[in-house]
């Protein structure tokens, strides 16, 4: 027993130490995990905004054909999606931009979701008018379901990950 440390003595605060560690290192992977989640959120959507803008110009420059109804463009058609295409490539740099400070910048994923959400609208009545058939708009549904989600999750933990942590936030 000579030259034994007393367990409480000297072992508690070094597990107390160790813990503060660890629990700061848990914290700082939440964070990084959180920062990853927000980009990825930020560039799907770029990615799939930049992929719609082009379908758009290419109905209101070329006159082709919508991939989605097959509807070949007349020029009232084509004066709307030459609009919709120059907000769907506005929004893919806004969302670029904001994958640039992506926490300080997360509230473009909530502004994104009521995009979608009147997206959506928009396909439900296109489907409802006759305009679009089910094997078109059922797939585009799912995928602003999926992307709703995302953003949704991504700004949620980001929120928690930084709450303890609001001096990152200036």
């Amino acid at each position: 027993m000579v030259g034994r440390q007393p367990d409480c003595a000297i072992v508690y605060p070094v597990c107390i130490a160790k813990s503060g560690r660890a629990g700061e290192a848990a914290e700082e992977a939440e964070v990084k995990s959180s920062t990853t989640w927000l980009r990825i959120s930020y560039w799907v959507g770029a990615v799939a905004d930049g992929i719609v803008a082009a379908v758009m110009f290419a109905q209101a420059i070329l006159a082709l054909p919508s991939p989605l109804t097959r509807y070949v463009p007349e020029t009232p058609y084509r004066y709307a999606m030459g609009l919709a295409g120059s907000l769907m490539l506005g929004w893919t740099i806004l969302l670029l931009w904001a994958d640039r400070s992506p926490v300080e910048r997360r509230g473009v994923l909530i502004i994104t979701i009521v995009v979608i959400f009147g997206l959506m609208g928009s396909s439900v009545f296109s489907l409802s008018a006759g305009f679009m058939p089910p094997r078109s708009v059922v797939p585009v549904l799912v995928f602003q379901v999926a992307l709703i989600t995302m953003f949704a999750s991504s700004y949620a933990a980001s929120r928690r990950a930084y709450e303890s942590r609001p001096s990152r936030l200036t």
